[in-house]
């Protein structure tokens, strides 16, 4: 099995427009979590390093992935690498939250399942919390993180949220029809 370049990964973030193709979550740069490539049909499966079998993931997406490579990604992160799963929990509870303010229906109003929603997200943010609070001694706070998003940038949200929305729900698809035929054989 062949390791990839430094050359190929940096092609496919860039065509990838630096943005996680699960998730839709700024990739690289000063804002963005640690880029990842990963491979669409592993190499153990036949897969090969070509950059149509290559995607980019951030680091949080890239270690849910199905094999003890991906989950290591996981179990084995440094606290250095706390601040990509906090910003990812926060574009996750952020995307989770206006998808269910699109589906909520004004007219008829559900409280009960709303306010059962809401505790949920306020448990999901409590947890989020005490992930910042745990990193505080060693990330002081930039003077950048104050500032107001610019146009370009709001494009680049928009475009994650895009890729977010719907990348996310066919991936989970996808994993599981591949769980289903790895079951089968």
């Amino acid at each position: 099995m062949g390791q990839l370049t430094e050359t190929i990964r940096r092609k496919v973030w860039s065509r990838d427009g630096y943005r996680c193709r699960e998730c839709g979550i700024a990739v690289a740069g000063n804002h963005g979590c640690k880029p990842q490539t990963h491979h669409v049909i592993p190499e153990s499966e036949g897969g090969n390093e070509n950059s149509e079998n290559l995607m980019t993931l951030c680091l949080p997406c890239h270690s849910t992935k199905e094999s003890s490579g991906h989950r290591r990604l996981f179990v084995e992160q440094g606290p250095q690498e706390l601040p990509n799963y906090i910003k990812w929990s926060l574009w996750d509870l952020s995307l989770d939250l206006l998808a269910y303010a699109e589906w909520m229906p004004p007219l008829r109003f559900p409280a009960p399942q709303v306010l059962q929603w809401l505790k949920g997200y306020r448990n999901a943010l409590d947890t989020v919390i005490k992930l910042t609070e745990d990193s505080l001694p060693d990330h002081p706070t930039g003077a950048d993180s104050e500032s107001p998003v610019s146009p370009d940038q709001l494009d680049g949200v928009l475009t994650g949220v895009r890729i977010g929305w719907y990348s996310n729900a066919t991936q989970q698809y996808l994993d599981d029809e591949l769980r289903r035929a790895r079951q089968r054989h």
